[in-house]
């Protein structure tokens, strides 16, 4: 019987982590046991360093082409069946390796209307839709939240939505021809958006009247990413849990980690 509507799912593929990422979860784990935590994992794959370090983490394991690239793993995500196969919970929030958790305020989140929420991102980004068989083709449309790395999703809603706009993801995964500007004042980058499943998500919550997720600054209650000390004076507290912390500001982490108490992490 589940511990609680919440699933926290860690999706892993190497065969053990670093001493920072091991310290993080371990830390995150504790924070959040009450709930079940699972590892999602490629079948096959050698599990003793966490059967031996996270023995309170159970597994689900998938065919291993969901776990070879960012693409791949953008499959499995992407997948309906995926949340089919937790629905047993109403919820699902995604920790992965480089995320850390400071707060558990699961019931908070759970009860608001957010189908979806993932810290808000720079400067936010463009989705731009090509020539396809949607009302939406042509569309340009500006998304700002939100990453996917430690991301809460509600898991009907997911499965829902995934088949609502069936036709975006298929052109998304087969085609691979959408992009993303990611606007930087007058600087603007391209990148596909295949290799991020999150993108989708973000996206679903602009264009579907089902699909709800919050503005910028209510995201970075539940997560920072980028910029985490703008964020920190635009709320003034710290927000339930971050991604990423080691790539994008970890000098000032490093500070609220030894505020924090937590050790180890160099």
């Amino acid at each position: 019987m589940p511990k609680s509507n919440v699933i926290v799912v860690t999706p892993i593929y190497k065969e053990t982590l670093s001493v920072n990422e091991s310290i993080a979860l371990r830390h995150s784990y504790g924070i959040l046991a009450a709930h079940d935590i699972w590892f999602i994992c490629p079948e096959g794959m050698n599990i003793a360093f966490y059967e031996s370090n996270f023995p309170q983490v159970k597994y689900v394991f998938f065919p291993p082409m969901f776990f070879q690239s960012a693409s791949t793993y953008n499959s499995l995500m992407l997948s309906e069946l995926f949340y089919v196969y937790f629905s047993a919970y109403t919820h699902m929030l995604i920790v992965q390796t480089d995320a850390i958790v400071f707060a558990d305020h699961l019931e908070y989140w759970t009860n608001s209307c957010f189908d979806y929420v993932g810290a808000p991102w720079r400067h936010g980004m463009v989705v731009e839709i090509p020539e396809m068989d949607s009302p939406f083709a042509g569309e340009r449309v500006h998304m700002n939240v939100g990453n996917g790395g430690f991301s809460l999703r509600k898991i009907q809603s997911c499965a829902q939505v995934l088949r609502e706009l069936s036709v975006i993801v298929d052109r998304i995964m087969v085609n691979k021809d959408v992009y993303v500007r990611v606007e930087r004042t007058s600087l603007v980058n391209e990148m596909s958006i295949n290799a991020n499943e999150d993108i989708f998500f973000a996206l679903a919550g602009q264009i579907s009247c089902n699909f709800i997720v919050p503005n910028p600054v209510h995201a970075s209650h539940f997560s920072f990413e980028y910029e985490p000390r703008r964020h920190l004076a635009l709320i003034n507290k710290l927000p339930m849990g971050a991604h990423a912390w080691e790539r994008t500001d970890k000098d000032f982490w490093l500070q609220v980690f030894a505020e924090l108490g937590i050790a180890g992490i160099i």
